[in-house]
């Protein structure tokens, strides 16, 4: 099953922007934009948190600063306050820098999430931190630590890696140390964002392949194979955007090399069943494979993927991993994204599909 890593956070201490904000009003921040224009590149009114995180990771821009006394207490940060770990020793600051340069969806990939709920956006990671996220998982399955996380069977297989390899700062670097921040947030939100702390390491290996004697063909998913997250134990919309970062080429035409896919636009049709499920407590469409339950929502679509690509898909959207027939492992790794005020809002959203999506409502004006 695909699920969410075990290192859970405890909680986050998120503290309000209107200081920052008073405060950037009272300094003279004119003349150090003018001598550091990435400075001014990076100030987006109403996401101060941008400065601050200039402030955290730029020794010289932080010295020339200096003069201007020190930020407000409540200046806006994400505290990680998980427990340590070998990995993770300490605790880590996670800010939500919104990057003008890296805001690259375009009208067309707007316009599409609204219809089919979903976008695959191409080399959104850079290479050097896909290797290190690989570097990690590598190191985990020589160690053995799939060892309690694989069933024998003939089928195809999906491992989760657990504990603290999912908070390791080289998978969670996958989303910080990439263009994620801003894509999430140019969908959900200015400052909307809860940072994510840890990933889903999950593994899709290879199927044994089919003998030449044998006359039946490949399992490929039907209809009714499709899932949306969530709905365990009565339970319902516990985040906001599933974020899909792929560490190995997933490109083959077939879609059968352990491909993510989806039923585009099904969120819309399922709309009425998902309310049901969520009122009922069923956790029916939360049960992965092929289910008399679930409509037949036609053959699914896979997203084929290289390296780097990543896919935001909407946490309502009907989906599943294909089979892997390649050769090769199905490396990706999954961020399930919360809006901030996901808790206030998660009864709502089932009225309105798109109410926590605040930036691409803005954006196509809906």
């Amino acid at each position: 099953r695909e699920r969410s890593g075990s290192c859970l956070l405890k909680n986050f201490e998120i503290r309000s922007a209107k200081s920052m904000a008073a405060w950037v009003q009272r300094q003279a921040w004119s003349h150090v934009f003018a001598s550091h224009p990435h400075a001014a590149a990076l100030f987006v009114p109403g996401n101060e948190a941008a400065l601050a995180a200039a402030l955290e990771s730029r020794p010289r821009l932080r010295q020339a600063m200096s003069h201007l006394g020190p930020p407000p207490p409540d200046l806006v940060h994400e505290v990680l306050a998980g427990k340590p770990t070998k990995q993770h020793p300490k605790k880590r600051v996670f800010s939500m820098v919104y990057k003008r340069e890296d805001a690259t969806l375009t009208p067309a990939q707007l316009r599409q999430f609204f219809e089919d709920g979903y976008i695959h956006v191409q080399g959104a990671v850079p290479a050097a931190v896909i290797d290190a996220a690989l570097r990690i998982v590598n190191a985990a399955i020589g160690r053995g630590a799939l060892a309690d996380h694989t069933t024998p069977g003939a089928d195809p297989k999906l491992v989760s890696l657990p504990g603290p390899d999912a908070a390791a700062p080289s998978i969670v670097d996958l989303f910080h140390g990439s263009k994620l921040p801003t894509l999430t947030q140019q969908l959900v939100g200015l400052g909307k964002v809860a940072p994510p702390a840890f990933g889903q390491i999950a593994l899709r290996f290879p199927a044994p392949p089919v003998e030449e004697s044998q006359t039946r063909r490949p399992w490929t998913p039907r209809g009714r194979a499709w899932h949306v997250d969530g709905f365990q134990r009565g339970a319902h919309s516990p985040f906001t955007l599933l974020v899909g970062v792929c560490l190995s080429d997933c490109d083959d035409p077939t879609g059968l090399a352990g491909n993510f896919a989806v039923h585009p636009g099904a969120h819309w049709g399922l709309q009425e069943a998902v309310k049901q499920a969520a009122a009922s407590g069923s956790g029916t469409l939360s049960d992965h494979g092929w289910s008399d339950a679930k409509p037949d929502l036609g053959p699914p679509r896979p997203v084929l993927m290289r390296r780097g690509d990543v896919v935001l898909a909407h946490q309502k959207l009907p989906h599943l991993g294909m089979p892997n027939y390649s050769p090769a492992i199905r490396y990706q790794v999954y961020f399930r994204v919360a809006h901030r005020d996901l808790d206030a809002h998660r009864d709502q959203w089932l009225d309105d599909l798109l109410l926590p999506f605040e930036g691409l409502r803005a954006a196509l004006g809906v």
